[in-house]
């Protein structure tokens, strides 16, 4: 197996669907056409999978995603020697074209937070998205109220603080400029979230004492702040200001831990 190939696999199994242009950003490969030869390559092996280019009816594109397959993390745990199982992967030939563009997004705020924690003495202790399926130590990210309600965040993970016996945990969320102009579902959305961090389902669900924070990533600051202004004005939501948090995906690929702001508006740092 070569470096190239080592870093392309490893891209695939932490961020688990990735484009091309995010493997530049992960420093897969520098030479385009030898990347494209080497996924040609291990997709004729079925080490990787593709879910092809999707054209959208508002002239949008989104280029082709890849994933690693079963038999891509079985050769990846024969190479080095690991055990069986121990390799997530991705379950079937999904070619969900409607999430394509949130699956993308997520992604990058993924790669965001990694590069962010890396940076820092701050350690990712573990990152659940909505999207994983196959091999060990995958962990759904639905969670359950005491009234049997669920919901199911897009990701949810963990960070631990220098020297912390447990990690701060988070829930993401994300929505385009589309969604989040519906405000009806955001609230409900949103509304969820909040019982969930009354009753500290969450920490339940992972045998964690705390309880965690909801972040929500916007595709564009208006209908952040339109979103984020509509449930200010709530009053359920004031006692949990300091749990909900807001930023824009752009904004945080940049500046990861200064990008976020409260309830109100206010700075927040991660």
């Amino acid at each position: 197996m070569t470096p190239a190939e080592e870093r392309l696999l490893d891209a695939l199994i932490a961020y688990r669907f990735v484009i091309r242009d995010q493997m530049h950003t992960l420093g897969v490969c520098r030479d385009r056409k030898y990347l494209g030869d080497l996924l040609r390559r291990l997709r004729g092996h079925n080490f990787v999978g593709e879910m092809k280019p999707v054209r959208y009816p508002d002239g949008g594109r989104l280029p082709a995603m890849w994933y690693l397959t079963a038999k891509g993390a079985k050769r990846v745990e024969e190479y080095r020697r690991l055990p069986g199982g121990s390799v997530p992967y991705t379950k079937g030939k999904p070619d969900t074209k409607t999430d394509r563009r949130h699956r993308k997004a997520c992604v990058d705020f993924h790669i965001a937070l990694v590069r962010s924690a890396a940076a820092t003495e701050i350690e990712l202790d573990f990152y659940y998205p909505y999207y994983a399926s196959g091999g060990d130590g995958v962990i759904s990210t639905r969670v359950e109220l005491p009234s049997g309600q669920e919901f199911r965040p897009d990701a949810i993970f963990g960070l631990r603080q220098p020297g912390a016996s447990e990690p701060d945990l988070y829930t993401v969320e994300y929505s385009t400029y589309r969604e989040a102009r519906d405000s009806k579902t955001m609230l409900k959305k949103m509304e969820v979230h909040r019982k969930s961090l009354q009753f500290g389902s969450l920490a339940e669900k992972l045998g964690i004492l705390r309880s965690n924070r909801a972040l929500w990533v916007f595709e564009e600051a208006k209908g952040m702040t339109a979103v984020r202004e509509r449930v200010a004005e709530r009053e359920q939501f004031k006692v949990a200001a300091a749990l909900f948090w807001f930023a824009v995906l752009d904004g945080l690929q940049e500046d990861f831990a200064g990008s976020w702001v409260n309830l109100f508006g206010e700075p927040v740092s991660l």
